[in-house]
């Protein structure tokens, strides 16, 4: 079983998007036409979807309670 987690894309270079996940940036490949400022779920290293930024608070508060405010 895999973990598919929230993140913040933060820049998109070709098909190669740089996505912020709790402070690491990650080089991924997209299954879905996103740009800079999209939240989306990552997952067995490729984006997944876009969210909503009140999924991604959701989601980020319960996988990373130590980083939210």
């Amino acid at each position: 079983m895999c973990l598919s987690v929230p993140g913040k894309v933060v820049g998109v270079e070709g098909k190669t998007v740089v996505v912020d996940v709790n402070g690491v940036p990650r080089r991924l490949e997209s299954m879905v036409d996103v740009g800079a400022g999209d939240f989306v779920v990552v997952g067995m290293g490729f984006v997944m979807k876009r969210i909503s930024e009140q999924d991604f608070d959701a989601l980020s508060s319960t996988l990373f309670p130590d980083q939210c405010l």
